[in-house]
């Protein structure tokens, strides 16, 4: 069943009788280039008072209207902490609608730090995807491999801070309903953000005995989808000379994959983190220059390059064995 836990509530105001500026017909997306995935404007809203108002200091609203490359109904504040209890497996199922086909790189979840967050902090859970079947959650299109090992993070009290989970592999997907989410492998909660604020209550779905059910609750669950032609890791400085000294080749890569080096530096061993952040596996070279990675299955991965216990460089790496 679903379960709440009581954060906070916050009441929301709803201005009326505002006037459109004639201005917003010469707005331009990001000036007009077609370049940029993300772009916040600046909102204002004028109050119009009697010329004998004296203080005219709070008749301006103002907010920002972010545009980003993910889907969200969310307003990135959470007001409750929102979840599955009392069944192993339980899913959850968020309605999102494309107009055109896309690509799913990955999920953005907030995991609000509750009081029993550290007996929670080691539920295992999967990332899952849905076709559409007829305004519910169809047949699984994606499903992390069937696994569920991925770990919640949570963060201390203080902004809201989505944690990215890359999919395994870049999945396209048509345009039509879609339903995004995961599956949770124990019994207790696993609470994820829920904004109180903006409701989208017939978006989210979830199965805890075989079938699915449509939320009880009003709001939206902080779970964003990240679309778009490339993946790009946090942290990682692209395109630098010290990048260009060191390359992976072949690049998606199958079976096994040689380092280029022009350095003088030996690269001794590599190690293979997933785009969540976990290391895998430490390898040394079969032979000069050359690593098996024939046991990664498809996806996205961090190559960390070593020369004994220093750091060499960091590079992407994609697998990808599909002829």
């Amino acid at each position: 069943m679903e379960a709440f836990s009581n954060i906070f509530s916050i009441k929301l105001t709803d201005f009326l009788n505002s006037t459109v500026s004639t201005d917003v017909a010469n707005f331009s997306f990001n000036n007009g280039n077609p370049l940029s995935d993300s772009i916040t404007y600046k909102v204002q809203h004028y109050m119009r008072t009697s010329a004998g108002d004296r203080n005219k200091n709070n008749d301006t609203l103002l907010y920002q209207q972010k545009f980003s490359n993910y889907f969200s109904y969310d307003d990135g504040s959470a007001e409750l902490a929102w979840g599955l209890q009392g069944t192993f497996g339980a899913e959850t199922a968020v309605q999102f609608e494309l107009v055109k086909p896309d690509t799913l790189r990955a999920v953005d979840i907030y995991f609000n730090p509750v009081s029993n967050m550290m007996s929670i902090s080691n539920l295992l859970f999967g990332l899952r995807v849905w076709n559409d079947g007829g305004g519910t959650p169809g047949s699984l299109i994606y499903d992390d491999g069937n696994s569920m090992n991925r770990l919640p993070a949570f963060y201390p009290w203080g902004p809201n801070i989505f944690v990215r989970y890359y999919l395994n592999y870049p999945l396209l997907i048509n345009p039509g309903k879609c339903y995004i989410g995961m599956k949770q492998d124990d019994q207790l909660t696993l609470n994820i953000g829920f904004d109180q604020n903006t409701n989208s209550q017939s978006k989210l779905f979830y199965n805890t005995n075989g079938f699915w059910a449509n939320s009880s609750f009003k709001g939206s669950l902080l779970l964003r989808p990240i679309f778009g032609d490339s993946a790009r890791a946090v942290g990682i400085k692209e395109n630098s000379l010290k990048d260009k000294e060191y390359i992976i080749y072949p690049n998606p890569a199958k079976d096994f994959i040689t380092i280029s080096n022009s350095s003088k530096s030996k690269v001794t061993s590599i190690e293979i983190i997933d785009m969540a952040g976990k290391q895998l596996t430490i390898l040394n070279p079969i032979q000069n220059n050359i690593f098996n990675v024939a046991f990664l299955t498809e996806g996205f991965y961090i190559v960390k390059l070593y020369t004994g216990n220093e750091l060499l460089n960091t590079q992407k790496l994609i697998i990808g064995r599909h002829d």
